[in-house]
């Protein structure tokens, strides 16, 4: 039996923990008190729904760029064997209150995509993956699931590829759900 296709994820969990939750409440504290928060299609709130802004960047979080830049080297060096320049060309933070959640979708314009925990209980919604093999799901024979879920640890970092289809289920929880999310393309020739 052969599995073609395989889709790598990488699950990882921050170093510099205390540093990285610090800077993002001090940042949290800034969207909380003076810029406010974007409503997402009534499905959560972000702080920037037209995903332009590069909150790594503008608000200066060396330590967590730093943390996502050796997170990504760690997934890369999985299957090719030298060192890719890339850039985070995108990042916002995601806020799920109870009741919301984020449609099924993808970042197919860039390589990787990937999402930090700030904040979570591990019961206020589960990233989940859908295949990338839909024709699979017409398949009366295979057993194989069309989604796979993994619920989210505080100061975890998961890393995928842009096109692989992803969403949050509904957070049923009193308890608020923070992530940062960001987007990385490699620099090409």
């Amino acid at each position: 039996m052969l599995e073609l296709f395989p889709t790598k994820i990488h699950l990882g969990s921050v170093d510099n923990y205390e540093k990285i939750q610090q800077d993002f409440k001090d940042l949290i504290q800034v969207f909380d008190t003076e810029l406010g928060w974007d409503d997402l299609w009534n499905t959560h709130l972000i702080t920037d729904n037209k995903f332009k802004d590069n909150i790594i960047k503008e608000h200066k979080l060396t330590t967590f760029e730093e943390e996502v830049r050796s997170q990504v080297r760690k997934y890369i060096t999985q299957w090719q064997q030298c060192d890719l320049d890339f850039d985070i060309v995108t990042s916002w933070i995601t806020r799920c209150d109870k009741g919301n959640y984020a449609a099924c979708h993808e970042h197919g314009w860039s390589d990787i995509s990937g999402v930090y925990y700030y904040q979570t209980n591990g019961e206020d919604g589960d990233i989940y993956f859908q295949t990338p093999v839909l024709a699979q799901t017409t398949c009366f024979w295979d057993t194989t699931p069309n989604t796979l879920s993994f619920p989210p640890e505080q100061g975890g970092i998961i890393l995928f590829p842009g096109w692989l289809r992803h969403g949050v289920h509904s957070n049923t929880t009193d308890h608020t759900r923070m992530s940062v999310s960001f987007n990385i393309t490699f620099k090409r020739s």
